[in-house]
């Protein structure tokens, strides 16, 4: 056997909770089906499931993982450096003002909001400025 890496990102998508009230049985599958996958999973194989909502995993899917990493938000530092990843034209102190701004927010939400922004500017045929972002 080959050793072997599966990331999952969205994994509450398909290790949510069988009595969740929107379930119309599938779901209920689903998940039956991804536990007798995890009991037989290969030891030489490691499963890495990622989501932002842990508590709508089942309860079953969660024991069978051995380690659970919870990532705080990023710091006002990380923030800086993604807004201006995602926004080049913002300057150092563009960037301290936007990321003294989105305090709660995580990496993910400053780069789906940068998209929107980026999108909005690029229809104007022009690239994104602090005041896209304000």
């Amino acid at each position: 056997d080959t050793d072997a890496v599966l990331f999952i990102d969205e994994f509450d998508a398909i290790g949510s909770a069988r009595s969740s009230s929107s379930d119309i049985g599938e779901i209920r599958r689903l998940v039956n089906v991804l536990l007798l996958a995890l009991d037989s999973w290969p030891e030489n194989h490691l499963l890495v499931g990622a989501t932002n909502h842990p508590q709508l995993l089942d309860a079953a899917v969660h024991r069978r993982f051995e380690v659970a990493v919870c990532l705080p938000k990023p710091t006002k530092a990380a923030r800086e450096r993604i807004w201006q990843t995602h926004i080049p034209a913002l300057s150092d102190s563009d960037a301290a003002l936007v990321a003294s701004m989105s305090d709660d927010w995580s990496g993910s939400d400053i780069a789906t909001y940068a998209l929107r922004i980026r999108r909005a500017a690029g229809m104007q045929n022009r690239a994104p400025k602090l005041s896209d972002v304000l």
